[in-house]
């Protein structure tokens, strides 16, 4: 049988969808007006807690509490034009195409309250230019780095780049102790500069995190403790929202957006986000070596279909696989799509040499929402133009 491997053509981008609970624990005594405890119900199990070997989203949400990067990306990008916002950096410039210099601020601490200096950032960067770590790769431009004093990194690179900003400002690349890994420490990738600091992590459970009393900042956090909670399962994690059991529910099915609109007690909030579905063939084997064939399939799924019925039109389709909100999205042309028409798709279908239930394949999706409803609607799809589908 032949193989259709994943989704590619049919791209689309859904939107990061946030319910939140209104129950508090009061403020927390100091005068300050943020909440006790704050429990935030995710959709994927947090997995690791090691920056530099880990790169899923519910860890880096998690990582962010606890660490900080040089730079980071910004929220309103498309409103201000200000991509890259300072976090650890108080500014940075490229001194030529070869050498981007980074000044780091004042009074800069880690959890275990010593110093985070530019020996910290080289010692940070130079782990992660290591082959074994999971972001080497995406630093390949980078030939050295040193510190010129205790204030100022440098960053030594094969050619000039506007990604290099990018790479750095992920969260794998928050910056660690050296102090911390040259002291035999039990995990040293837990120490870090940012607001919050590791409390306790029971994997499958939860993991909590508790305010870092040598915080070098003066922003007081959202709480004096935050747990991430995985429910892995969207209508449980509903259920534990109106329970009172999580604060917050990451991700609620939009089968349920109205509902919980109606309800007094929770807020809704929405924001375009960057994820993206997508179909990806096999081009290195038989059927789908076949440009034409490829086209044609393409033509035959209705995009707009699976936008209305699976993700209740909280989504867009688009033409890249690099999504909106992402640096280098563009798709203000014509990109040469191929969109849905099922005569057109039948037609390229017979050009690529192919008639009308000769071939049967395999489309490999995963098993939770909403892939396992976007799979059948393909399935149906290709059915129309005579492409036998197994799931």
């Amino acid at each position: 049988m032949k193989k259709l491997i994943a989704f590619l053509l049919a791209a689309l981008m859904t939107f990061s969808l946030v319910a939140c609970g209104s129950k508090s624990d009061g403020g927390s005594g100091d005068g300050s007006n943020i909440q006790k405890t704050l429990t935030i119900g995710t959709a994927q199990d947090i997995n690791s807690l090691d920056l530099q070997m880990q790169n899923d989203q519910i860890n880096n949400n998690c990582l962010a509490l606890t660490h900080q990067t040089l730079c980071m990306l910004t929220n309103d990008a498309a409103e201000t034009g200000i991509t890259y916002a300072p976090q650890l950096a108080e500014k940075w410039e490229w001194e030529d195409d070869n050498t981007l210099v980074f000044h780091l601020k004042d009074g800069i601490k880690f959890s275990d309250g010593s110093a985070c200096t530019a020996d910290d950032v080289v010692f940070t960067y130079e782990m992660a230019l290591k082959p074994d770590t999971y972001v080497s790769s995406t630093l390949s431009l980078i030939t050295g780095v040193e510190a010129r004093d205790a204030k100022t990194f440098v960053i030594h690179t094969s050619s000039y780049s506007n990604e290099i900003l990018s790479n750095i400002a992920g969260k794998p690349m928050g910056i660690q102790s050296k102090a911390a890994y040259e002291s035999g420490m039990d995990k040293p990738y837990t120490i870090g500069t940012g607001q919050y600091k590791l409390k306790e992590w029971k994997e499958g459970q939860y993991v909590t995190f508790v305010r870092n009393e040598n915080y070098w900042s003066d922003d007081p956090g959202m709480a004096e403790e935050i747990t991430f909670k995985p429910i892995l399962e969207a209508a449980s994690r509903v259920v534990a929202l109106e329970n009172g059991e999580i604060d917050v529910c990451i991700d609620p099915p939009t089968t349920e957006l109205s509902f919980l609109e109606s309800n007094k007690d929770v807020t809704v909030y929405e924001k375009a986000g960057t994820r993206l579905f997508y179909f990806g063939f096999n081009c290195s084997k038989a059927p789908f070596d076949n440009k034409t064939l490829r086209q044609a399939v393409s033509c035959a799924i209705n995009k707009d279909a699976i936008v209305d019925v699976v993700l209740q039109g909280k989504a867009k389709t688009q033409n890249t696989v690099v999504n909106r909100g992402v640096w280098s999205f563009y798709d203000e042309q014509d990109l040469g799509a191929y969109t849905y028409d099922v005569t057109r798709a039948k037609e390229l279908l017979a050009k690529a040499g192919y008639k009308e239930g000769d071939l049967n394949v395999d489309l490999y999706a995963a098993t939770d929402s909403p892939y396992k409803d976007i799979a059948p609607m393909i399935q149906a799809d290709l059915k129309a133009i005579g492409i036998n589908v197994n799931i």
